[in-house]
């Protein structure tokens, strides 16, 4: 079932992302891209779905890789959030990033990272 987010998830995600001591206004552009995009893989890890959903708009999309090539589309922010925590708990699978690149004259940004499951590794860019 899907839902819309609410500013009380994007708060959600704010406390999520925020670190001792600083607030995401504080941060530079380039550092809440990278805090954003962090918290967004830490939620994963964590199967949090209301967290993985508050790093997304209500009506984004995000395609889904499958090994045979295949690919589902999800639709919506709660969509994706309850679609990755089920993956992490039903699979055990976790993710790293192991390098992030910004662009903030463009607000773009490169990212690798690897996913672990056992007994395969997977590495890929966003």
């Amino acid at each position: 079932m899907s839902r819309q987010v609410s500013l009380g998830d994007r708060e959600y995600a704010a406390g999520h992302m925020a670190k001792k001591g600083d607030t995401v206004a504080q941060l530079t552009l380039a550092q809440r891209m990278e805090r954003l995009l962090r918290t967004y893989f830490q939620a994963c890890n964590d199967a949090d779905a209301r967290a993985i959903a508050a790093c997304f708009t209500p009506e984004a999309a995000h395609y889904f890789p499958h090994h045979a090539g295949r690919t589902t589309k999800l639709i919506g922010a709660a969509t994706i959030g309850s679609k990755f925590a089920r993956v992490v708990q039903e699979q055990g699978v976790f993710w790293t990033v192991d390098q992030l690149l910004s662009d903030v004259d463009r607000y773009s940004a490169a990212l690798e990272w690897t996913r672990f499951k056992a007994p395969l590794i997977i590495k890929g860019i966003i």
